[in-house]
C-alpha cells in the first residue's frame, strides 16, 4: 500500500515538474511578452524546474579547469531562462552531478556481476538495482529532463567553434571541452534516436507491459499510464517530439512569429 502511494505521488510530482519545465522556458520565445513581475517569479521557478541546486564548478573545479564565459556569444533569451553559460556542463547543472554518481554505481554493479546469481543479500540487491541503474533511472532522467539537456547541448554546439577559437590554444581546458563534447553530442544523439527506440521497443514488447519484472526495469517510460491499448505508447513519443519542436522554435525562430506558427 505504501509503495503504491509513493509511486502515485512520484508520478504526480513528475507531472507537475513537466508542466512547470515547459512554462518556465516561455521567455525563450522572444515574441511572447511577459510582464516584469512574472519574469521575476519565473526566475525563481527555473531553479526548481531544473533542479539547479549545486554549482558544478564547486563540485568539479578541483578536477577540471573551467574557462570564463564569452559574453558576446551569450543569447539574451537563453540567459534569461537560466542558461547563463556558453558551456553544456555548466548549464546542465545537477544533471551532471547525478550522472557522475550514477556512473559510480554502474562501476560498482559491474564489479559485482559475479555475485548476481547468488541467492543472498548481495545477489538480490544486485538484480534489483541493475534494472533501475542501467535502465529505469536513465529512461526517467532522459524523458523528464530532455528539454533542459537539449537546450544546454545545442546552445554549446552552436557556439563550439567560436569557443575553441578563444580557448583552443590553452591545453589546460582540453579536458573541459572533451567533457562538454561528450555530454552534448552524446545526449543529442540519444534524444534524437529515443522516440524511434521507444516506439519500436515497447510496441514489440507490448504484451509484457503489465509484467512486474518488465515494469520494474523498463516501466519508467509508461509509469502512471493505462496499458490496455497500444496508443498509450505514443504519449512518451509525443512528449519528446513536442519538446524537440519547442527547442527548434526557441533556438532558431524565437523572434519570427511565422516560424512559430
Amino acid at each position: 500500500m505504501l509503495r503504491t502511494v509513493l509511486v502515485g505521488a512520484l508520478s504526480q510530482l513528475w507531472g507537475l515538474i513537466n508542466g512547470l519545465s515547459l512554462f518556465v522556458h516561455l521567455p525563450m520565445i522572444a515574441f511572447v511578452e511577459i510582464p516584469e513581475l512574472s519574469r521575476g517569479i519565473l526566475s525563481q521557478l527555473i531553479e526548481v524546474a531544473q533542479f539547479d541546486i549545486v554549482d558544478n564548478e564547486l563540485v568539479f573545479g578541483s578536477f577540471v579547469n573551467f574557462p570564463e564565459d564569452v559574453e558576446t556569444l551569450l543569447r539574451p533569451t537563453v540567459v534569461e531562462t537560466g542558461y547563463e553559460s556558453n558551456f553544456a556542463m555548466i548549464n546542465m547543472g545537477t544533471n551532471v552531478i547525478i550522472i557522475t554518481i550514477l556512473f559510480g554505481f554502474i562501476v560498482l554493479l559491474t564489479l559485482l556481476i559475479p555475485c548476481r546469481n547468488q541467492q543472498n543479500c548481495v545477489g538480490r540487491n544486485h538484480r534489483k538495482c541493475s534494472g533501475i541503474i542501467f535502465w529505469g533511472f536513465w529512461l526517467r532522467m532522459l524523458i523528464q529532463g530532455c528539454l533542459e539537456i537539449e537546450i544546454s547541448a545545442l546552445n554549446y554546439l552552436l557556439d563550439r567553434d567560436e569557443l575553441i577559437k578563444v580557448y583552443g590554444h590553452d591545453e589546460s581546458f582540453d579536458n573541459f571541452f572533451l567533457i562538454n563534447d561528450l555530454l552534448s553530442y552524446g545526449f543529442m544523439a540519444v534524444l534524437t534516436i529515443m522516440p524511434i527506440w521507444v516506439m519500436v521497443f515497447y510496441c514489440y514488447n507490448f504484451k509484457k507491459l503489465d509484467d512486474k519484472k518488465f515494469a520494474e526495469k523498463y516501466g519508467s517510460t509508461y509509469d502512471g499510464l493505462r496499458t490496455e491499448k497500444r496508443g498509450v505508447l505514443f504519449f512518451p513519443i509525443y512528449f519528446l517530439l513536442r519538446r524537440g519542436i519547442f527547442l527548434v522554435t526557441a533556438m532558431f525562430g524565437s523572434d519570427q512569429p511565422w516560424f512559430q506558427l
